[in-house]
């Protein structure tokens, strides 16, 4: 895109200049956030292309931490986008919305690269059903990595 498309805005999260598209994206080069007017429109919901919602993004930036999602936001990713992905203990997971044989919608959690770790009837059983190591996913967050969309 040429310098002559961009147009001068301020950042939704730090509030530095940030040049943007037409359609209102770009990246802060200050703080990294990505524009997005989906962000402004559902500032409680992580959808891409950021990992974490915007008021999330605010609250770490004012307090100096890294845009890393919550819990909750993991759940926005795999509602809204459907393939999501985390590493714990130096293992990938990927987690992803499908269907059964019957057409029903279903969530996986696998290993990537391997097994089916667990099948769920919908978000809400996997939020409150998912475990690793006998003990809730949501539970375990605080020692996730690398939480996003699937590659």
């Amino acid at each position: 895109m040429s310098s002559e498309q961009r147009i001068k805005s301020k950042c939704q999260v730090c509030k530095n200049e940030v040049l943007v598209d037409q359609c209102g994206n770009g990246i802060c080069e200050n703080c990294g956030w990505k524009q997005s007017i989906a962000s402004l429109d559902f500032p409680d919901y992580a959808m891409p292309p950021n990992k974490t919602s915007l008021n999330n993004a605010k609250k770490n930036y004012s307090m100096g931490k890294k845009f890393i999602p919550t819990f909750e936001d993991f759940i926005d990713m795999l509602t809204i986008y459907g393939e999501t992905q985390f590493t714990f203990d130096d293992t990938k997971y990927g987690v992803f919305r499908t269907e059964d044989k019957k057409g029903n919608d279903i969530i996986e959690m696998f290993v990537v690269n391997g097994e089916v770790v667990g099948t769920f009837a919908d978000i809400d059983e996997f939020c409150t059903n998912a475990k690793l190591n006998d003990k809730l996913v949501s539970v375990l967050w605080p020692n996730v990595k690398n939480a996003g969309y699937m590659e």
